[in-house]
């Protein structure tokens, strides 16, 4: 049976919660995890707020304040904490996973995705008035929570049910290793890495990294900033560091990691000097990369492709099998053998 609990109890567990998390089938293990999840909850749940004061049709829907009493509603099995549910409430009064920015992460926790919409209703019927609705992002196409969620549908079982297009990301297979994915690239590809490599090097650029189990300076992600005025993202006003919630965000993801022992951070300095980083985390076997940036002055020597090579080299040798690019972008789909399709679907059990 599951139990309500409150935000603190859910971090007090955070340990059995990500076990939980690297037992779900399918999901984007990492940003469901509490690492993820816990910095959305701080900093990225009010996402909307804006758009829903503008929206004639939005404010309709939207709870009066009074009715919202709690904007947190994290439910959990009573003994073996094996399945979860985590959502906040958006600006409209439906219940939405923490992170609805991208809505890579999953707010359906559990290895049987049958066993937990059922758990859902049971709650739902057991307070009818808790909800107009619940929106269920990061929900993999075709995986098993979406192919259970259209049976429900199919037998009648959801009084509603709508989908939508979430935020799809690229992956690489390292489970053969570097040799085997290059094995999988083009002639053309393989040959650009090398280029890009040597152009570096000539350019007398260096890697720096920040080793797995080391003990990193406490200013490093103050370090990251300090490049980005320097980019041409930061030139074109589309960095999305120059927004201080997201900034915030990456903040508390980065500095977690850091405390965790999963950040994987690479720079590339010359003569001491700073001009490109990639950073990411490990959960679960899989690294998850969060932001790459590199100086406008050096992006001709191919820096990007440089790092990411060495980056995934490294994670290769560490043992990862999965190493997630984010969201689809052109330029990461030479590089990557799967997308990873996502939906959000709207249900109302």
């Amino acid at each position: 049976m599951m139990r309500r609990i409150s935000q603190s109890e859910w971090l007090a567990d955070r340990e059995q919660f990500d076990r939980a998390v690297a037992a779900t089938p399918e999901i984007s293990r990492f940003c469901s995890s509490s690492i993820w999840t816990a910095a959305a909850r701080t900093h990225l749940l009010g996402l909307g707020e804006e758009e829903a004061a503008d929206d004639p049709d939005a404010a309709s829907l939207r709870l009066p304040a009074a009715a919202i009493i709690d904007d947190t509603a994290i439910w959990r099995d009573g003994n073996e904490g094996a399945d979860w549910f985590l959502f906040g409430r958006s600006p409209w009064g439906y219940w939405q996973p923490f992170e609805s920015a991208w809505m890579f992460a999953c707010p359906v926790i559990g290895p049987d995705p049958e066993r937990s919409l059922a758990q859902l209703r049971e709650i739902v019927n057991a307070d009818p008035d808790l909800t107009p609705g619940f929106a269920l992002g990061g929900v993999p196409v075709d995986g098993r929570l979406h192919v259970a969620l259209r049976r429900q549908q199919e037998t009648g079982n959801l009084h509603q049910y709508r989908e939508f297009p979430a935020t799809d990301s690229l992956c690489l297979d390292l489970k053969n290793g570097v040799d085997a994915w290059l094995g999988r690239r083009s002639r053309k590809f393989r040959r650009s890495l090398q280029a890009a490599e040597r152009r570096c090097r000539e350019a007398g650029l260096e890697i720096e990294t920040i080793e797995e189990g080391q003990v990193a300076d406490p200013t490093l992600f103050d370090r990251l900033l300090a490049l980005q005025p320097r980019t041409a993202k930061w030139a074109s006003g589309t960095d999305i560091f120059q927004v201080a919630r997201y900034r915030s965000f990456y903040r508390q993801v980065f500095e977690e990691l850091n405390r965790s022992g999963r950040l994987r951070l690479s720079f590339a300095t010359r003569d001491g000097e700073d001009v490109a980083y990639i950073f990411g985390g490990i959960f679960a076997g899989e690294y998850r990369g969060l932001q790459m940036s590199y100086a406008e002055e050096v992006s001709a020597l191919g820096v990007g492709n440089w790092l990411q090579m060495e980056n995934l080299s490294r994670r290769a040798v560490e043992g990862v099998t999965t190493y997630d690019l984010g969201m689809d972008s052109d330029y990461k789909q030479r590089w990557a053998d799967e997308k990873r399709s996502r939906l959000i679907a709207y249900v109302v059990p």
